[in-house]
């Protein structure tokens, strides 16, 4: 017996018209100018972000390849030393006593 009643309350509620007024739509129009200025920013933010990322990682690929060259160069400075080494050691080694 009250299934009929509740149904029919909520068949009502569904139907009945909502209110908006043209202070509504003034509000929705300002909160949309808001959001496209919103995501202007954001973007605008984001693309300054990049370019910091951009330049920082030239920078370090620059960084990177320098100290890969003095690496080197000291490597090739410690092979030739102990080249140099090993021959006046073998050099010292071979020589008459006195």
């Amino acid at each position: 017996m009250l299934s009929p009643v509740l149904g029919q309350a909520n068949a009502d509620a569904g139907t009945q018209p909502v209110p908006y007024t043209l202070a509504d739509r003034d509000r929705i129009v300002r909160l949309e100018t808001q959001l496209e200025g919103f995501s202007v920013e954001t973007n605008r933010r984001f693309d300054e972000i990049r370019s910091d990322i951009k330049e920082f990682a030239a920078s370090a690929r620059e960084t990177t390849l320098w100290m890969g060259g003095i690496l080197g160069a000291l490597i090739v400075a410690l092979f030739g030393f102990i080249v140099y080494d090993r021959r006046e050691a073998s050099r010292l080694a071979y020589q008459p006593l006195t």
